[in-house]
C-alpha cells in the first residue's frame, strides 16, 4: 500500500483492518498537505487503534513531540483482522444458515429432537459468538447505572435465577460509570462458565453460584464464583481464541477471549482464579474514569 491507495482507504468504508494497515502506512509517508485530511479522518474514525494510529501521523505533521505510546501490539492487529473477517463470513453465512433449517423444519420429521438440529444450533452459537468479537472492541459507550441494576439483569436474561445466589443485597444502590454492553457480554461468559462448572458435578452435589459486585473511589468490580471442579490444567490457553476445556459441540473457545477484550476496552481486566477449597473466581474490574 502506497500513500494514495492509503489515503483512499481512509475515506471509503474499507474494513478496520484496511484502515489500520492504511493509517500505519500512513505514520511514515503521510506528507504536510495531508494533515486536514487526516484530521477528519480522525474525527469520524470509531476504532481506536486506527485513531490512535491517525493521531500518530497528526502528531509528526503538526510537530507536535508526544510521549511514545507505541503502535498496536500484535494481539491488537490479530483482533481487527478477525473483526473484520468475521463481519463477512457472518454476512456469508447467516441467510444460508437460516435457509438449510427452513429447509430441514418443513422436510423432516421430529426435526427439533434431531442430531442436525443440535448440530445446527450449536452452529448458530458459533456465529452469535463470532458476531460478539467487533463489539467486544467497539469503542465504550459510557454512562452512569447502577451495578446492582446490571447485574440482576443479566441473571434474569441468563435464565439462572433458580441456580445463582445475589451475594449482595440492600437498598443502596451502588452507582457505577461503564459500559453496559461490555460489562454484560463479560458478565454472560462469566456465568455460561459457572453454570458449566456446577453442571460437571456429581448428580447429587450441591450446586452453588455467586455474584458479588462493588465499587471503591478509583474501580469497580464483578466476581462470580462457582463451586466446581476447578481450574483445568494450562489455564493461561484459555484466553486464546479457539482453546475450550469443553465440548467443541458445545463451545467454540471465544468466550473468555471475548470477555477479556470488552473490559480491555474499558482499561480493566478480566482474571479466573482458583477457589480456596474447588471452584472458580471470574472475576472483572475495571476502572471508574475510563479514558480513551
Amino acid at each position: 500500500m502506497n500513500r494514495d491507495t492509503a489515503l483512499a482507504a481512509l475515506s471509503s468504508d474499507a474494513t478496520a483492518s484496511r484502515r489500520l494497515e492504511a493509517a500505519r502506512v500512513l505514520e511514515d509517508l503521510a506528507e504536510n498537505e495531508d494533515l486536514r485530511r487526516l484530521q477528519v479522518a480522525v474525527a469520524g474514525e470509531s476504532d481506536e487503534y486506527v485513531r490512535k494510529s491517525l493521531e500518530n501521523s497528526i502528531a509528526r505533521l503538526a510537530g507536535i513531540e508526544q510521549p511514545h505510546r507505541g503502535g498496536p501490539s500484535e494481539d491488537d492487529r490479530l483482533w481487527v483482522m478477525v473483526e473484520g473477517a468475521s463481519a463477512l463470513l457472518l454476512h456469508e453465512l447467516r441467510p444460508a444458515v437460516g435457509a438449510v433449517v427452513d429447509a430441514f423444519i418443513d422436510e423432516c420429521d421430529n426435526f427439533a429432537s434431531s442430531n442436525t438440529y443440535v448440530a445446527l444450533e450449536a452452529l448458530r452459537r458459533k456465529m452469535g459468538a463470532i458476531g460478539s468479537l467487533k463489539t467486544a472492541s467497539r469503542t465504550p459507550q459510557l454512562t452512569e447505572f447502577d451495578l446492582g441494576d446490571l447485574v440482576r439483569e443479566v441473571v434474569a436474561s441468563e435464565q439462572l435465577a433458580d441456580l445463582v445466589a445475589i451475594g449482595r443485597a440492600g437498598d443502596v444502590p451502588i452507582v457505577v460509570v461503564g459500559d453496559k454492553g461490555l460489562l454484560s457480554l463479560a458478565l454472560c461468559n462469566g456465568l455460561r462458565n459457572a453454570e458449566d462448572a456446577v453442571q460437571a458435578l456429581p448428580p447429587d452435589a450441591e450446586r452453588e453460584i455467586i455474584v458479588s459486585w462493588g465499587a471503591d473511589p478509583d474501580e469497580a468490580w464483578i466476581v462470580v464464583l462457582d463451586n466446581g471442579p476447578g481450574l483445568p490444567l494450562g489455564v493461561d490457553q484459555l484466553w486464546e481464541i479457539g482453546t475450550s476445556s469443553k465440548s467443541k459441540m458445545a463451545h467454540d473457545g471465544l468466550g473468555l477471549p471475548i470477555a477479556r477484550r470488552a473490559i480491555r476496552s474499558l482499561s480493566g481486566d478480566v482474571v479466573l482464579r482458583p477457589r480456596k477449597d474447588h471452584g472458580v473466581a471470574f472475576e472483572v474490574r475495571w476502572p471508574l474514569e475510563v479514558s480513551h
